[in-house]
């Protein structure tokens, strides 16, 4: 008998393989015609992934299926094994296919499946075999296969739905809220949310119910009518379920992240904190703690700040892409422009004096898209009458780029002219200005990205760090640095705000781009042109922060553990000391570093800490 259900279930594996065959084929044959270019794998991958899906499910009620359909079961029973030996000589086969379908899906995602997965691999495996399970528990519900197989899609998408709510009161108990657990994160254990490890156990608990009651069942399966084998069943699942129910309620407790929170500190020494479990934002001081009415996400690196207001991103709404600006003094929140909807706008806001300038490209383009053609619009917003100047980008030529980044600002008797670079190959940079009206101009190339400070427009070849004035009409040399040093300049992240501050010193880093790791931080005089080695005697791997003025900032990182292990100041050629960490995670679950203009916000096991810069003083909230 073991070796007849062998054969049925190897028959069953090859239509299932064939079916997946034809259909690539039919996938492939679509894209030969329509000439897409979209990768084959792309496509393999999710119809396997669903297809062995369907199969768990397949298996799993079809346990009885030749039977019914041979009006056989009578003949099953009188073998002479015990119902329990009969029951695993059924599921021994179609428990071993399930375990060779889902190696070979583990071997397809880490081929590649892992970037086009739509369900994380932890929460794709539980689901899969708990999917059989159920399957299993159902098989002897009916006769009739059709109406059994009904009854698993619904029991399952409740089981689902029953996941969903055990996290969710789990949530509750923990004080976060109803309705602040994405129903999204069951699907992505391990990445968002829920800790992989007690989501085993949450899943484990909800569908013992279902397989111990079928197996204890199943000691009396007989050829009476299904109804009395469904009453015994029923029986058995009430209590089973209860348990199993407050079992899992108690590990989805246990293994609940704490809710992850951004902060921001404002130049005036407030904390805005967001939360991503219930998307709540609220502002500290030093006496008191204001929710705000909506949610805000402003971050260092993408908002800009000036003395009355915050202005930011807001990609919190599906399909929805809107600028912010957030009032520091009474907290209001207002809407300074919204993409169409076709369109997505780019996450970096950079300002010049009364204007705040982004771009909107294509909606499913990358942010780094390679296609230049697909950045459609420059959006210019006047911070003091709010108009909107929106212009489609006309370039003179199409080049595919790794990235892009506006970097500067220069104005002429009659136009205000904005400096962005592309990265368009290896130690390549091509360098344009735009106008008010979206016209692209070409106007120099750099081996490293360019810097623009102090109306000088610094870049480098091969031999020289290269400093040269712009005008309307041309660009004119002032100096040349000979330097055959890998030389980079102010890392571009931290300078959203694009006002001409006069600077005595800038900074850099030599860098061996073969073993990708710092050799030196460089100070370059803005006065006298002489560039220098600031001496350090640590490790040089982690960040420097430049924010508009002479000081730099540099954390030293433990990339290896994601470790912050010591914050140093730079003045000119002198580098000091602040402080040095322990056990401070640059970003975790409950833990993260972060440097602002005005100060540090450290989160450790949960715990919020605060410091301004340069003194390193602790700014103390008493609701925080």
């Amino acid at each position: 008998m073991l070796k007849k259900e062998f054969k049925e279930v190897f028959k069953q594996m090859l239509y299932f393989l064939l079916i997946i065959f034809l259909i690539l084929c039919a996938e492939f044959i679509e894209r030969v015609i329509s000439k897409s270019t979209f990768q084959f794998f792309d496509s393999f991958f999710p119809i396997f992934q669903f297809g062995i899906l369907f199969m768990a499910f397949f298996f799993g009620i079809s346990l009885f299926s030749s039977e019914v359909r041979q009006k056989g079961t009578e003949y099953i029973l009188s073998f002479p094994y015990s119902r329990l030996k009969l029951l695993c000589i059924k599921v021994a086969p179609r428990a071993i296919a399930m375990i060779l379908f889902y190696l070979l899906y583990i071997v397809f995602y880490y081929l590649g499946g892992k970037n086009i997965s739509i369900i994380a691999i932890v929460s794709f495996s539980y689901f899969f075999f708990a999917l059989f399970l159920i399957s299993i528990s159902f098989s002897s519900v009916r006769d009739n296969f059709l109406v059994n197989a009904i009854t698993v899609l619904f029991v399952f998408s409740g089981f689902l739905a029953l996941v969903y709510a055990v996290y969710s009161i789990a949530h509750v108990l923990k004080g976060y809220g109803l309705f602040c657990f994405p129903f999204k994160s069951i699907f992505m254990a391990g990445v968002s949310f829920v800790e992989p490890k007690f989501t085993f156990f949450v899943i484990l608990f909800l569908v013992l119910p279902f397989i111990t009651s079928f197996v204890l069942a199943f000691r009396k399966f007989d050829i009476r009518s299904c109804s009395i084998f469904n009453k015994r069943y029923i029986k058995l699942f009430i209590p089973t379920f209860i348990a199993g129910l407050i079992l899992s309620i108690f590990f989805a407790y246990s293994g609940i992240h704490n809710p992850y929170k951004s902060y921001y500190l404002t130049e005036n020494h407030k904390l805005i904190e967001t939360n991503y479990f219930n998307f709540n934002s609220c502002i500290y001081d030093n006496e008191s703690k204001i929710k705000l009415k909506e949610s805000i996400e402003p971050y260092s690196w993408s908002s800009v700040e000036d003395e009355k207001h915050i202005y930011m991103s807001d990609w919190s709404e599906k399909d929805v892409y809107k600028v912010q600006r957030f009032n520091k003094i009474n907290n209001h929140i207002e809407t300074s422009y919204t993409s169409n909807k076709k369109n997505r706008l780019s996450w970096r806001l950079q300002k010049y004096k009364d204007e705040i300038i982004l771009f909107e490209r294509e909606k499913g383009e990358s942010p780094y898209s390679t296609k230049v053609g697909k950045v459609r619009s420059l959006i210019l917003i006047n911070t003091v009458t709010k108009a909107i100047n929106k212009e489609k980008l006309k370039f003179q030529n199409k080049w595919k780029h790794i990235s892009s980044f506006l970097f500067g600002v220069y104005e002429t008797s009659n136009e205000r002219l904005w400096l962005k670079y592309f990265h368009i190959g290896k130690n390549l940079y091509q360098i344009v200005e735009i106008n008010k009206h979206g016209n692209v101009k070409e106007i120099g190339k750099s081996k490293n990205p360019p810097l623009y400070v102090n109306n000088i427009l610094i870049t480098n070849d091969e031999q020289n760090i290269i400093f040269e004035s712009l005008t309307q009409k041309e660009k004119k040399i002032i100096k040349k640095i000979p330097e055959k040093r890998d030389i980079h300049f102010n890392p571009r992240w931290f300078r959203p705000n694009l006002n001409h501050e006069k600077k005595r010193f800038i900074y850099a880093s030599a860098w061996d781009m073969k073993k990708k790791k710092r050799k030196k931080l460089l100070v370059l005089n803005l006065e006298n042109f002489k560039i220098k080695d600031i001496k350090t005697d640590f490790n040089l791997d982690g960040y420097l922060r430049v924010f508009n003025s002479d000081i730099a900032y540099f954390t030293q990182i433990d990339f290896k553990n994601n470790l912050i292990k010591a914050l140093y100041k730079i003045d000119g050629e002198k580098i000091k000391l602040l402080k040095r960490f322990k056990n401070v995670e640059r970003f975790g679950e409950d833990s993260s570093f972060e440097i602002f203009k005005p100060g540090i916000v450290i989160r450790k096991k949960g715990k919020v800490s605060v410091f301004s810069l340069p003194d390193l003083k602790e700014l103390k909230f008493k609701k925080l």
